[in-house]
């Protein structure tokens, strides 16, 4: 696997993402949140060549591949949908989340993107360690808070469309339930 300027080998993601290989199918729709420098599409593009990879970063300078949709949004823009739909994006197989790492951002991004999965699709909240005790920095008790909210969807958020929620080291996955008929 070649090296791409991204955290996501480093920070131990990559079997993760290549697990999602099979279940996502050869042309999945992939949607990141925070491009920074593009390794994270380029990673993508490695993994499914054949995927529709979109990149949303607020910063114009961010470095987006050739083969991705650039746009520039807030991560929590209530606009990113409708410019989805634009492009003829009505659902969506994997969002990845490595943008903010503030609660509440990811909150409203999640809430904002979430009903976009496809059923079955995966969302993916990286580095959400930045809430834990410690981590100054770039300690966030609001993404720490929003993780317990997502650790209790099941009790009390939209238990019907989602089919599981599990958090490994530095990373959130939520699953939306296959049968679900949002999104």
């Amino acid at each position: 696997m070649p090296e791409y300027p991204t955290d996501k080998l480093e920070n131990g993601y990559l079997p993760l993402y290549e697990s999602l290989v099979p279940e996502l199918g050869e042309i999945p729709r992939i949607l990141e949140l925070g491009v920074d420098r593009g390794g994270g599409l380029e990673l993508f593009h490695e993994l499914w060549p054949a995927a529709l990879i979109l990149g949303v970063d607020h910063n114009p300078g961010a470095v987006w591949p050739g083969f991705a949709v650039q746009l520039v949004y807030d991560q929590a823009d209530v606009a990113l949908p409708g410019r989805l739909a634009k492009l003829g994006v009505t659902g969506l197989e994997l969002v990845v989340d490595d943008a903010s790492h503030d609660g509440a951002l990811t909150a409203a991004s999640f809430e904002l993107l979430f009903p976009l999965l496809v059923p079955g699709g995966v969302y993916v909240i990286e580095d959400w360690g930045v809430g834990l005790p410690g981590n100054a920095p770039d300690y966030s008790p609001s993404m720490l808070a929003f993780v317990l909210d997502l650790a209790m969807l099941f009790d009390n958020r939209k238990p019907l469309e989602v089919a599981s929620v599990t958090l490994l080291p530095g990373l959130v996955v939520v699953r939306k339930r296959a049968g679900s008929l949002a999104g």
